[in-house]
């Protein structure tokens, strides 16, 4: 009894004297390499897929939403968007579908380019319509954007940036699947967003709480982790802050002299406590918050 009395006031006072921090710097990189290694499996890529396109439905609905109000005198036009956003809003399957279309090779063709032109053409007549008549500055601007809009060189400046763009984006593509066959080859994930030094700062919001949002488990198993994260290592965060302030203040105490019965501030408002005592207990306090 005496032996293990003895081993445990040492563990005791090797936890308080750091152990507490080792096993935290411990548990903080053990919980990050496993979600680390969740969120590099296959069905992370898929979701990650699934993501994106879901993410391009929404932003089209959105748009197609805003449209329904601007066309809401031609009751024809207005119900065949709202067909259109019921199709893409209630059908859960539309994300896969969209994820298989080459919508950025289509947007770059000149016929979507030129009718786009158009539109925003259209755009800048309505604004100037808006405009009071006393506005000659915004009603010249207006004029000279649609001459401009007008001209075909417009529309062919347009088309050569699309082509242009569509080479980049051809090019990219091929670098990131070489690079992928290579990293494949070699026994490596494809994606490199769930690397191990990605999961450090994302556990580093969660235990912290900032809480960024900047990528966040979609597997199941990285959001489980996650979970058990937050409950184990939050608490585990506040002790080692609480007991590094405790150590600080001890240190402090040595430092500046103070005397331990003085450590209670109701003792400072008694007539025994002199203006000294006062000013370390506030220069201590001061130390404190700085550390």
């Amino acid at each position: 009894n005496k032996n293990f009395m003895w081993n445990y006031k040492k563990c005791c006072v090797f936890w308080r004297r750091g152990g507490n921090w080792a096993a935290f710097f411990l548990l903080w990189f053990f919980a990050s390499a496993i979600i680390s290694a969740l969120e590099h499996s296959e069905q992370n890529k898929e979701l990650n897929l699934e993501e994106e396109s879901k993410r391009d439905v929404d932003w089209i609905i959105v748009f197609f939403k805003a449209k329904v109000e601007h066309f809401k005198n031609n009751t024809k036009v207005a119900n065949q968007l709202e067909r259109i956003i019921n199709l893409m809003d209630e059908s859960p399957d539309m994300p896969r579908l969209w994820r298989e279309t080459g919508f950025e090779v289509v947007w770059n063709k000149p016929q979507i380019i030129k009718t786009y032109v158009e539109f925003v053409k259209e755009e800048f007549l309505r604004i100037k319509e808006d405009l009071d008549k006393d506005d000659i500055t915004g009603r010249e601007l207006a004029d000279t954007t649609i001459k401009l809009l007008s001209e075909d060189e417009t529309t062919s400046v347009f088309t050569k940036y699309g082509e242009d763009h569509m080479k980049k984006v051809v090019e990219e593509r091929k670098k990131k699947e070489k690079k992928c066959l290579e990293k494949k080859k070699e026994g490596q994930p494809c994606e490199e967003r769930w690397s191990f030094g990605h999961s450090l700062h994302f556990t580093s919001t969660v235990f912290t709480t900032t809480g960024y949002g900047g990528a966040t488990p979609i597997t199941a198993g990285g959001e489980l982790a996650t979970i058990f994260l937050i409950i184990i290592q939050i608490p585990f965060f506040l002790h080692c802050l609480a007991t590094a302030a405790a150590h600080i203040n001890r240190m402090l105490d040595i430092f500046l002299g103070i005397s331990s019965k003085h450590d209670d501030l109701e003792d400072l408002t008694t007539e025994t406590a002199n203006s000294r005592q006062r000013q370390l207990v506030m220069l201590k306090g001061l130390l404190v918050l700085a550390s």
